[in-house]
């Protein structure tokens, strides 16, 4: 199965449980590429599309129950794995190891850029492949802090990324659907 069929597969599968039972607020998963100046997904495969430069930070603050710290984080796609990704207040350092279909291991470990709620860069996948891969994702708190994002590599395999803080960092907050938003 092609790495395109799979990450359609997974995604369909992936947006029906974030949809459904994450957040009814997070309808608009791909609304931080957007945010960020990236261009809508087409079908061609002409690589990450990443800024040459640094674009001005542009995005208010993220919500205030969105909290810094190590975030457990799970990667699916044609390349699957886990890992962490520290938060700081301007970056997030990934650390995470994965593995593709064909059984190919690789590390994505570096840092991308935060902007407000939104976060985006440029990470080098380390081993056979060693490809850039593109990052885009968005931190918020529906009931407790989370990680979501999107990854495109240079070949033009993508992915999806999810991350939460452990409950006994960021209990949440059960009571979250009664505040303003």
């Amino acid at each position: 199965m092609s790495c395109r069929l799979k990450h359609t597969l997974l995604l369909s599968a992936a947006f029906a449980i974030a949809n459904f039972i994450v957040s009814p607020y997070a309808r608009d998963d791909f609304g931080a590429a957007a945010a960020m100046g990236a261009s809508p997904k087409s079908s061609s495969h002409s690589g990450p599309k990443n800024p040459q430069s640094k674009p001005p930070k542009k995005h208010g603050p993220r919500q205030s129950r969105s909290k810094d710290g190590t975030y457990f984080v799970m990667v699916n796609g044609f390349w699957h794995g886990t890992g962490t990704a520290d938060v700081h207040s301007d970056h997030i350092v990934m650390k995470v190891d994965l593995v593709s279909d064909d059984g190919s291991a690789a590390k994505l470990n570096g840092n991308v850029d935060i902007d407000g709620p939104y976060f985006s860069g440029t990470i080098r996948l380390s081993g056979r492949t060693g490809q850039d891969v593109y990052i885009t994702g968005r931190l918020d708190a529906a009931r407790a802090s989370r990680l979501i994002g999107n990854f495109q590599m240079e070949d033009g395999c993508e992915g999806r990324m999810f991350g939460t803080l452990p409950a006994s960092v960021d209990p949440g907050d059960d009571h979250w659907e009664e505040h303003d938003h």
